[in-house]
């Protein structure tokens, strides 16, 4: 299954909350995935520098929780600012891409990619690509509300189809694996949607006319700190385990791991403690594991080695070395006999279907068993 543009994912947790991504736009670093909505709210750092800033840390680190300390001194020095609104204990909150969010086979579904970012006035001799000006979104001035005694000014920002002539400035290269969208890659989610939904959300172009934060992209009184982190997929490790790509149902995707064979019950991995084998081009799979999370009843008979499975109305019989498996007392013969390794007993994939009535799908090339009952 490929992937289009707006399809919805689903890779990693929040907060124990799955995280719901969007394919937004294609570009030089391939599928861009952006939260669909604002994550939690936090203080970009002490200053407009997204190479230096906490936000950008935290966002790439994998630290557990109290490991790190995200808070930071104020310009003046004399205040400890929370990085978290809601209160200090989120100073050291676990990193984003912490085990507990993603687990080591979902970060191989995202990739660390190089990207140009644009560079606050402060730091122009970092730049890259031979501009020495920072960018600056602000268009111009124009006539706003003000007191009794007279209109004040207020800043007139550029309208995202204006962008692509718009956005210039000293730049530098920076590799991340999540990260905050540019202006342009907001152009890009414009261009492919005709809007951006969503509340205010920062961006990682550094913000004009002061030293901290950057620009915020959304409608006014939205609140100034929403965070929707994206990044890029994978492609060469990327799977979609299930779903169907849309909000309500999107693909649940994992990454693969080289030469191990995974098992997923209706789009949910099954953890084994005797991993699936291959013997003689045949897939042998743990039964015990897959019959309980089906919600089966498993019986060991030492003696004979025969496992036993019931669940409603079906009993299923294996026995170790004999390919012929009783199903209701009936025999069905299998294309390889049960084996047992340590002290679990394996079947091959057939057995699911002959046995338990389940649809089975086997990807040579991802090593994937997909289980839909």
């Amino acid at each position: 299954q490929s992937l289009t543009i707006g399809d919805y994912i689903q890779l990693g947790k929040y907060e124990d909350v799955p995280i719901l991504w969007r394919y937004v736009a294609d570009d030089e670093n391939g599928k861009l995935m952006l939260s669909d909505k604002v994550l939690c709210q936090k203080r970009f750092g002490p200053t407009n520098f997204w190479a230096e800033s906490t936000l950008r840390r935290w966002l790439n680190s994998d630290a557990a929780e109290g490991e790190e300390d995200w808070s930071y001194p104020s310009v003046g020095g004399l205040v400890r600012l929370s990085f978290d609104e809601r209160g200090s204990a989120y100073d050291r909150e676990k990193g984003f891409l912490n085990e507990d969010n993603f687990n080591a086979s979902e970060r191989l579904a995202m990739k660390t990619v190089t990207q140009w970012t644009m560079l606050p006035q402060a730091h122009v001799n970092l730049s890259e690509n031979g501009v020495t000006y920072a960018y600056n979104p602000i268009k111009g001035t124009r006539p706003g509300d003000g007191p009794p005694t007279g209109p004040t000014m207020e800043n007139v920002y550029y309208n995202i189809s204006e962008l692509p002539n718009a956005y210039r400035g000293a730049a530098h290269q920076l590799e991340d694996t999540v990260f905050l969208l540019d202006e342009m890659q907001l152009y890009h989610v414009w261009e492919n949607f005709g809007t951006i939904a969503g509340s205010t959300f920062s961006l990682r172009t550094p913000r004009v006319g002061g030293t901290c934060g950057p620009v915020l992209y959304g409608e006014k009184g939205s609140g100034d700190y929403g965070i929707r982190p994206a990044f890029y997929l994978d492609e060469n490790n990327a799977v979609i385990v299930s779903g169907s790509g849309t909000a309500e149902d999107p693909y649940v995707v994992d990454g693969k791991k080289k030469d191990e064979i995974r098992v997923y019950l209706n789009g949910t991995e099954i953890a084994f403690d005797q991993p699936p084998v291959t013997e003689s081009d045949r897939t042998l799979v743990p039964i015990r594991a897959i019959a309980e999370a089906m919600g089966a009843e498993v019986a060991w008979e030492e003696e004979s080695r025969t496992a036993t499975i019931r669940f409603g109305a079906q009993t299923v019989r294996f026995q170790i070395d004999n390919p012929a498996m009783q199903h209701n007392g009936e025999e069905v013969w299998l294309d390889a006999p049960p084996r047992q390794i340590g002290e679990r007993t394996l079947v091959p994939l057939r057995a699911l279907a002959e046995g338990f009535g389940a649809v089975v799908d086997w990807d040579e090339g991802t090593k994937i068993v997909s289980i839909s009952w």
